[in-house]
């Protein structure tokens, strides 16, 4: 029986070995030398660039080869500034856009072992000074190497040395162990982690996350491989873990076989063997995910190149799926999205307009490639208005407003028949403002883009603030002093402004403006009420304008001047200022339910007296009539007009007679 079982394993080895030699392995052109060793490609995400480290008269280099229009690749160039700057170099990742390249570095001085670097394109075909990308990816005393970032740039593969089994006794080759970090919500690299021994089991290296983010192909020494390290293909499935590893038959040999690299279209495989880089068709069961490649080039409404961040979202759930960002240099980028679901892809700069594409890729069969090219714009329309920064009516004002170069662009009044102006700005400058209103101080600010809540139309209210001055106001019981905690209400006479306070506290009232100032009312109290000029009188230690309000308790026969009931010349119609007096009249009926108060009208001794005696009336039952409409019961009002009948003063001025001409409330039954 064992000897059956061990011709049975070695007649399945013998035709997978048949399977691998039978493969089309094609050594890719234009890419490999007989003179050289060509090592770990990199493929863009559209499979036209290819980057690969090759060995040369300075040791291992990166170079960078271009797929021309007969499929044929072009003569490689060395990445002359990484080259120059790294004492070693291996295991070249190309971003999926194009713009980043991740690669092992040794770079005497600076690391103490080999750890993973990165490049960011600045030029066709030239890099920028390599990176170290840090820790916690990267440390001290430990190998960091051959990374692969996934299409959405959010997680890394990479190995170290494998401790427990450094060197496979069988094929002298040095073993390492697969990590991952992925990147956390502040875009911060996290602490890397060992993928699980499904994959780790004991000798592997080069990991390769494809497109899909699910496929990881990767190089694995086993007992039951073809070679030395032959390719195992797993995928992440939904609950996290990983697939068993498929061993890669239709092109595993007896050499070793690594460094995988396959572009979004999922058609072929690159990879290492046998001293060259090779190329073989990918069979239906081992396919990724179908991937979709959208690229194009992100311009300003001038044609010139911006660098822009890319998000991009599920557009059904709005869950935030990758993170990508467009050349400086010449604005392209390149996104590759799964089949499956509708794409909503954000594009953002900080001195243009963001722009929103949608892509519904839910039914899609096979891979394709969408060229999106995307212009964002730097102008924008604003229509400008001058406002008070507080009750926000428009204000006459002259109106100046420089641009971030020192030329003046508007120069003028703007007035309230007028009202606003339209201006086009840039986005790219900082605007600054001046205006000056009569009975305002000058007021600077500045107009800078944002591109978050500004649109490419818009309004703008410049809001400037009036003068005020604090002011205090203090409520006191008229017979024992004693302080007393009510709200105080300002309605301002001269705006549209109201404010209330508690006693005693600091407010801010517009300089110059009438206040009304009333109480609120307590148990078993009257309200108050007084007239004050913001910012005349004197001020306390503290800066403070004081108002001193005094109440008096509530009992039969008390008198309460309503300061503020007013009507039109010969009318019995309230005024609609009087309705704020009214509302605290209701708030002192509310808080005494138990009392009954009479609503009296007075006269001056202009014109008829029988005449004046039937309108005193009239106004009389005004008041109760609103106080009614309120739902406070007629039964507990009456209503008196007194005519000229009970002046306060003679009627012997216009100021006597504006005095005798009143409202008050007399209390008729309390507790």
């Amino acid at each position: 029986m064992k000897r059956i079982i061990t011709v049975l394993c070695i007649s399945l080895l013998f035709i997978n070995f048949l399977s691998a030699q039978n493969a089309e392995r094609t050594v890719v052109g234009g890419v490999s030398s007989k003179r050289n060793t060509e090592f770990a490609p990199s493929l863009s995400a559209d499979g036209k660039t290819m980057i690969f480290q090759s060995d040369s008269d300075f040791g291992w280099e990166l170079y960078e080869s271009v797929l021309q229009d007969d499929s044929i690749w072009s003569e490689p160039t060395p990445l002359k500034e990484i080259n120059a700057a790294c004492d070693f170099l291996a295991g070249p990742s190309l971003s999926y856009d194009g713009n980043t390249l991740y690669f092992t570095a040794f770079i005497e001085g600076e690391t103490e072992t080999e750890d993973i670097y990165y490049s960011e394109r600045i030029g066709d075909k030239e890099w920028s000074e390599p990176k170290s990308i840090g820790a916690p990816i990267n440390t001290n005393d430990d190998y960091e190497g051959f990374p692969s970032v996934s299409s959405d740039g959010n997680s890394l593969y990479f190995i170290r040395l494998n401790f427990d089994n450094p060197v496979d006794r069988k094929s002298k080759e040095n073993c390492f162990r697969i990590f991952v970090s992925h990147k956390n919500e502040n875009g911060e690299w996290g602490e890397p982690q060992a993928l699980p021994e499904i994959i780790n089991s004991g000798c592997e290296r080069d990991p390769k996350i494809m497109a899909d983010n699910h496929t990881l192909i990767f190089s694995s020494i086993k007992e039951e491989g073809l070679g030395k390290y032959d390719l195992y293909q797993t995928r992440l499935q939904p609950d996290g873990s990983w697939s068993e590893p498929l061993e890669l038959d239709y092109l595993n040999s007896d050499e070793n076989d690594q460094s995988p690299a396959i572009s979004a279209s999922g058609k072929e495989i690159f990879y290492y063997s046998d001293d060259d880089i090779y190329k073989t068709a990918i069979p239906e069961k081992f396919k990724q995910m179908i991937n979709i490649t959208v690229k194009g080039i992100v311009k300003n409404t001038d044609g010139d190149p911006v660098e822009s961040n890319i998000r991009v979202y599920d557009n059904e759930t709005g869950e935030l799926l990758a993170n990508a960002k467009s050349s400086t240099v010449d604005g392209r980028y390149s996104l590759v999205l799964q089949g499956g679901l509708d794409y909503r892809v954000l594009f953002s700069s900080p001195n243009y307009f963001s722009q929103e594409e949608l892509h519904e890729l839910k039914i899609v069969e096979s891979y394709k490639e969408i060229k999106s090219d995307v212009e964002l714009e730097d102008n924008y329309k604003m229509e400008i208005s001058i406002r008070d920064k507080d009750i926000e009516k428009p204000l006459s004002a002259f109106l100046s407003i420089k641009g971030g170069n020192g030329d003046m662009i508007y120069d003028d009044s703007l007035s309230l028949e007028q009202k606003s102006i339209n201006l086009d700005l840039k986005t790219d400058q900082k605007y600054q403002v001046k205006v000056n209103v009569p009975k305002y101080p000058t007021h600077e600010e500045e107009i800078i883009f944002n591109p978050d809540t500004f649109k490419s139309q818009m309004k703008y209210a410049i809001l400037v603030p009036f003068e005020k001055v604090k002011v205090k106001a203090n409520v006191t019981d008229i017979v024992s002093n004693q302080k007393m905690k009510m709200k105080v209400y300002f309605k301002n006479e001269d705006e549209d402004e109201l404010i209330v306070a508690n006693d005693n506290e600091e407010v801010y009232l517009r300089k110059g403006n009438r206040y009304e100032v009333l109480t609120g009312s307590d148990k078993g109290y009257m309200f108050s009420s007084t007239k004050v000029v913001a910012g005349e009188g004197e001020k306390d230690e503290y800066g403070n304008y004081n108002v001193n309000m005094e109440i008096m308790r509530i009992e039969k026969g008390s008198s309460l001047n309503l300061n503020y009931i007013t009507f039109d010349l010969n009318s019995t119609e309230l005024d609609s200022a009087s309705y704020f007096e009214l509302d605290r009249v209701i708030e002192l009926l509310n808080k005494n339910e138990s009392i009954k108060i009479e609503i009296a009208a007075h006269t001056d001794d202009l014109g008829d007296e029988n005449y004046n005696l039937k309108l005193s009336g009239e106004r009389a039952k005004s008041v109760i009539k609103y106080l009614s409409s309120n739902n406070v019961s007629a039964d507990r009002m009456i209503a008196k007009g007194y005519g000229q009948s009970k002046p306060l003063v003679p009627n012997d001025s216009d100021e006597n007679r504006a005095l005798n001409r009143r409202v008050e409330l007399t209390v008729l039954e309390s507790d």
